[in-house]
């Protein structure tokens, strides 16, 4: 564990210093920074010493190497480290961010470790949701192997963690041809599910502004009395026991399945933002490029074209933001109304997949949109505005 100076791409990764104090202070004090690593809240001048200081005792006794990144020749950039366990850690400057730098100096002292130290195998972990540091692993080589709950990410012990590895051969070189380089699905989906869930506006058929946002307790009453509407629960594809816990459920995994890039989960709201339905997109496993989704309103909100609107506004949304090249469509046979929503938003049939549910055959109904099948309406419109999480 202890590695010599290492030059590299334009890096110079060291030891901590003293005189490195007020730099690492200043960068240290940054929110994000704060937000996904175990560094001291707040950070002050007194965190910044007893940090070198520890840093330099880890690199004595072997048990890490904490290096700062310096542009070569420059100041401060940001901080990698190496762990005796063999287990890698990173942060940017907040005035550094965008240049690839935690990718750089990760590469550098991987390599290092791998040729120089005899790894054999380097593992990563991440709370759920950090989605910068996620995609600078992915850049790497790493593979993700799973989420584990209740696995600590430093002094934190976040509700799920990231884990991936990287065995030694699998490094993989910089350059544009990299895994989940600018302008790939993994690029873009971090940027988007970095940032809050979206709202997005859009009018039904009758000129009516709607808007899709993200669900809040507050909407729990009226989703309790949409899951007890008989219409919404025979296509349901698991009708809920406790109408009031699958409610609360349902907000709560809104909000960790977008920090997990899994789904997007909007509520339907009227010109009022009160509650008329809700819509999903969910990723499929093994294919980031292709959505899946469903949906379903309230009576008030059927035959006024708003499933019609909330989904043109979604699929417009998700192709740009996501990266998509597909979305699908799944309903139970029969579900008439959903078919007719997703025809009049250019959804194409595709067949039928026989299931077996409880004992007993069901068929499912299948269509799907690419990008140019999608049909804009006038006045077409969807406009993604911030939103909350």
């Amino acid at each position: 564990m202890r590695p010599p100076l290492l030059r590299h791409d334009g890096l110079l990764l060291r030891p901590w210093e003293p005189r490195d104090a007020a730099a690492l202070t200043r960068a240290c004090g940054d929110p994000g920074i704060q937000r996904w690593t175990s560094l001291p809240t707040p950070f002050g001048a007194p965190e910044a010493d007893t940090f070198i200081a520890e840093s330099a005792h880890q690199l004595a006794d072997g048990s890490a190497a904490q290096l700062g990144v310096f542009a070569d020749g420059g100041g401060l950039l940001g901080g990698v480290s190496l762990t005796e366990r063999a287990e890698l850690s990173y942060w940017t400057a907040p005035w550094a961010r965008g240049r690839g730098v935690a990718e750089r100096a990760s590469r550098a002292l991987l390599r290092w470790g791998f040729d120089e130290g005899g790894l054999a195998r380097v593992g990563w972990r991440a709370e759920v949701g950090n989605h910068a540091s996620r995609l600078v692993a992915l850049r790497l080589g790493f593979q993700i192997e799973g989420v584990a709950r209740g696995v600590p990410c430093g002094q934190r012990r976040p509700d799920r963690t990231w884990l991936a590895s990287l065995l030694a051969g699998e490094l993989s070189a910089g350059g544009a041809d990299r895994p989940a380089g600018p302008g790939t699905v993994a690029a873009r989906q971090a940027a988007t599910f970095s940032a809050p869930a979206p709202t997005v506006s859009f009018r039904a058929d009758a000129g009516t502004r709607l808007t899709l946002r993200p669900p809040t307790p507050d909407d729990v009453p009226a989703m309790v009395a949409a899951l007890a509407d008989p219409e919404t629960v025979r296509w349901l594809v698991q009708p809920p026991g406790d109408r009031a816990a699958a409610a609360r459920a349902a907000v709560a995994m809104a909000s960790a399945a977008w920090a997990a890039g899994e789904e997007v989960s909007l509520t339907i709201g009227d010109e009022n933002g009160n509650y008329l339905g809700e819509i999903h997109l969910r990723l499929l496993a093994g294919q980031p490029d292709v959505g899946r989704v469903r949906f379903h309103v309230g009576p008030a909100a059927r035959g006024r074209g708003v499933a019609t609107g909330a989904l043109r506004a979604v699929v417009g949304w998700a192709f740009p933001a996501l990266a998509l090249t597909r979305v699908e469509w799944h309903a139970w046979a029969g579900n008439e109304p959903s078919r007719k929503v997703a025809e009049r938003v250019g959804f194409v049939w595709e067949g039928v997949t026989r299931v077996v549910r409880q004992g007993r055959q069901r068929d499912v109904w299948r269509s799907a949109l690419l990008a140019s099948d999608l049909r804009p309406t006038a006045p077409a419109e969807a406009r993604l505005t911030g939103g909350q999480r």
